[in-house]
Formats: C-alpha cells, sequence, structure tokens
C-alpha cells in the first residue's frame, strides 16, 4: 500500500446519486481533498427519474383527478383535458432547477469532479476513462439499477423501465405492467388517474408482497374499484407484439391467458448497481 502522502485525494467516492453527492460535499467542505466519479447526471435515482419526477407526476395527475369531480363540489368545469406534453415538461423542468442547484453546490476548490465510469485496478486505485486515481479511502455510493427479468420474446419488443417513463410525450391509452410493488403501483396510479387503461401482472400472491396482507388487499380492492386489472400469482411465458400493442402471455393458477396494452412497463425491483466496477481488484467479495 501507498503511504498517505503519495495518494492524490483523501477520498474518492464512486457515484453521484443521494448518498455519493452528499458524502463528497462534506468532505470537500471540511477541508479533505476529495474525487467524486460520475459517468451519469448527478443527483442520482431520486433527483433524475425517482422521488422528484414522480412525485410531481402523482401530484399532476391528482390535480386531474379532481378537476373530474368538481361537480360534486358545485364548480363547473368544461373542457378538462390532460395536455400529457406539457405536464411531463414540466415534471423535466423541476429536474433541471436540481440540476442547477446542484451545479452551484459542487464549487468547491477541494472537490474535482470525474464525468467518467469508475472501476478499480487496486484496492486504492481507481481508472476513470484514461486516468487513473489513487484515495486514502474510497466510498461506493453507486445505487441500482432497474431489474430485468428473463421473459421470452421481451429482448425483440420495445419496453419501457422506470426511467423511460419520464420520456414519454404521448399518454398510452393503455399500459401493462409488470410487477406489482412500489414502484409498478405508483406508475399505475399516475397512468390511471390521466385515463389510460392499467393491467398489473405480479408473480407473488399479493401485490406489494412486503407489506401487511391485509393493507395490500385493501389497496387492491380500491384500485379494481378504479378500473385497475390486477393479476396475482402469475407466470409469464411470453411477451410479444401484436399489431402495434405488447401483448403478455401468462398463467395464472392452471389456465393460460393474455392481456395487451399500447405501452408495457416492466417494474420487476432493482439490483446493485455494481457491474463493471472491477471490485475484485479492490479485495471486495
Amino acid at each position: 500500500m501507498l503511504s498517505k502522502k503519495h495518494y492524490d485525494f483523501d477520498l474518492i467516492v464512486i457515484g453521484g446519486g443521494t448518498g455519493g453527492l452528499r458524502t463528497a460535499l462534506y468532505a470537500a467542505a471540511h477541508g479533505h481533498k476529495t474525487a467524486l466519479i460520475e459517468p451519469g447526471a448527478l443527483g442520482g435515482t431520486c433527483l433524475n427519474t425517482g422521488c422528484i419526477p414522480t412525485k410531481a407526476m402523482i401530484y399532476a395527475s391528482h390535480l386531474f383527478l379532481l378537476a373530474k369531480n368538481f361537480k360534486e363540489f358545485g364548480i363547473e368545469v368544461s373542457n378538462l383535458k390532460v395536455d400529457f406534453n406539457r405536464l411531463m415538461t414540466r415534471v423535466r423542468g423541476i429536474v433541471n432547477e436540481g440540476q442547477e442547484h446542484i451545479g452551484n453546490s459542487i464549487k468547491n476548490k477541494n472537490l474535482v469532479v470525474i464525468r467518467k465510469k469508475g472501476s478499480f485496478v487496486g484496492k486504492n486505485e481507481v481508472k476513470a476513462g484514461d486516468e487513473t486515481i489513487r484515495g486514502d479511502k474510497i466510498i461506493l455510493c453507486t445505487g441500482a439499477k432497474s431489474h430485468i427479468p428473463g421473459i421470452k420474446g421481451l429482448e425483440k419488443i420495445r419496453y419501457l423501465l422506470s426511467d423511460d417513463v419520464l420520456k414519454l410525450e404521448k399518454l398510452p391509452e393503455s399500459i401493462v405492467i409488470i410487477g406489482g410493488g412500489y414502484i409498478a403501483i405508483e406508475f399505475a396510479t399516475f397512468f390511471n388517474n390521466l385515463g389510460s387503461k392499467v393491467r398489473i401482472l405480479e408473480r407473488n400472491e399479493q401485490i406489494l408482497h412486503k407489506i401487511n396482507r391485509e393493507a395490500a388487499e385493501l389497496i387492491r380492492e380500491e384500485y379494481e374499484k378504479k378500473g385497475i386489472e390486477i393479476y396475482t400469482g402469475v407466470d409469464i411465458k411470453e411477451v410479444k407484439e401484436e399489431n402495434g400493442f405488447r401483448k403478455v402471455i401468462f398463467l395464472e393458477g392452471k389456465k393460460d391467458k393474455s392481456v395487451e396494452g399500447e405501452e408495457l412497463l416492466i417494474a420487476t425491483g432493482r439490483i446493485p448497481n455494481t457491474f463493471g466496477l472491477n471490485l475484485e481488484a479492490a479485495g471486495i467479495d
């Protein structure tokens, strides 16, 4: 191991999401020479594709749902409609504001931001692009990414991951969601509120399988009242494209069934975003 005086940085942080960014800013503010390695947008999932934009989407969809029921309160609204492109432009604008704030916050003489993908070449050495740097301490903050299941035919058709929903410019008339966790239910809420036909396929016996059964059943009951079709305990056999629609063939119990939608969203959980870090070179199992 190199002596500390030969290190390029006191601290190297790999990953510029919420955890990595805050760690790097804190270290730099306290006088530690810090490198932050992040090839993508700073702010991670929370700012760019998760918490912040999806809550803005949900809020807009709830407003539309409330407006549709204003008549109950004696308020008349005519020609009510969703300008989906404008709605999503506002959401992306909120993300851009967050990016601008981060851009100002990283201006610190002790902080170097390297916009390349990093990987280990030794216990205290990281290669970022064509440059190799050394750090006394290295912190991994690489977060998670969408899990893509091995479903027959999936590689042959167009489908959405949660990140891709923010790029939509047109509200789909119908959407099939594979997965019944919190991400799936959040997007189901958004699309259903705006009038899309939503179908959910979940392999477990209940949606939101990590919460207690009584709560999950209550949620399912309310969502089915809203017109969302929910299938649980299913085994996805194949996906294909027919006449411009995404078709999902699955087994429910002992019966073969199929559903289709204009769009298909894969929301089957998230996995650690550690691929390509060459962790073995750092002695990390």
